[in-house]
């Protein structure tokens, strides 16, 4: 072999190299957004708010209606302390003056911490309380009084009587049927949103269950169960049926019907839930 012939590894593989154009490379990071660009990001993230916002609210309705729920079962455990102490005797609705709030009401009863006295008013009750639906958005003006009560006893006795009527459960044959206390609104048979704001701590007409969770209804029962309900249910049925079981509603001493469910047509459908949906 020539000498001419042989060429060392370092110089084939120098020959091989191949020479790449010079690329200038240049820093994105220094560049600033174009106006098209800035657009863009703008309507991704409108996009996504758009389609997040409808869950997270949705989310939040939720959570209020599961705490609501949870309070009135709180109401309930109060509730079956003082019958399992009175002689299984329903408790008043209040004692001392109607609605005034220098009475004792039926949660003080009961035992449930409703704590009195804020500035200016030493019966009012402390802002902020457990009875309060946590969707109900109370005006102002109404903050500590009785109208801040959600939950609305079903204590009205039968017949024409008055507020302090005592009921034995035993009067009761279904207690999985018999309402003691829903979340309620101040509103009775004239629409009003400032209405369905308040609340009220006696449930007196069936159009005073408060629909503040889409369109459904705290309720519990004297067994002892609570579940939110529909208007079906809770507003368009008759006092002296399940569940409200008010009686014939000839007298005072007019027993308790126990007869099941049944449509009262003079009581309208609701269609507006405003300002709750």
């Amino acid at each position: 072999m020539s000498k001419k012939n042989v060429f060392s590894s370092r110089e084939i593989i120098g020959s091989s190299r191949l020479r790449l154009p010079a690329v200038e490379l240049t820093n994105r990071r220094s560049e600033n957004f174009t106006l098209i660009e800035l657009l863009v990001v703008i309507s991704i993230v409108a996009i996504l708010a758009g389609m997040l916002l409808p869950a997270l609210n949705k989310a939040r309705n939720t959570a209020r209606a599961v705490a609501c729920v949870n309070t009135i079962k709180q109401v309930g455990l109060a509730f079956a302390g003082y019958l399992g102490d009175h002689q299984d005797t329903f408790p008043p609705t209040q004692y001392g003056a109607l609605d005034n709030l220098t009475s004792t009401f039926w949660f003080e009863l009961v035992g449930l911490p409703m704590k009195r006295g804020i500035p200016g008013n030493a019966y009012k009750f402390q802002p902020n309380h457990m009875l309060q639906c946590p969707s109900m958005d109370l005006p102002a003006a109404n903050i500590g009084n009785y109208d801040s009560i959600a939950y609305g006893y079903n204590q009205y006795p039968p017949g024409t009587g008055t507020w302090a009527f005592f009921t034995k459960t035993s009067l009761i044959k279904k207690p999985s049927r018999q309402l003691t206390h829903c979340c309620c609104w101040r509103e009775t048979n004239v629409f009003s949103t400032v209405e369905r704001r308040k609340g009220t701590y006696c449930l007196t007409y069936p159009q005073q269950a408060a629909f503040r969770h889409s369109r459904r209804s705290a309720a519990l029962y004297l067994d002892g169960h609570a579940v939110l309900e529909e208007q079906q249910w809770l507003r368009l049925g008759k006092k002296a049926n399940y569940p409200f079981n008010r009686g014939d509603g000839t007298t005072n001493t007019s027993t308790m019907t126990n007869a099941e469910w049944v449509r009262d047509t003079t009581i309208s459908v609701l269609a507006d839930f405003s300002p709750y949906q």
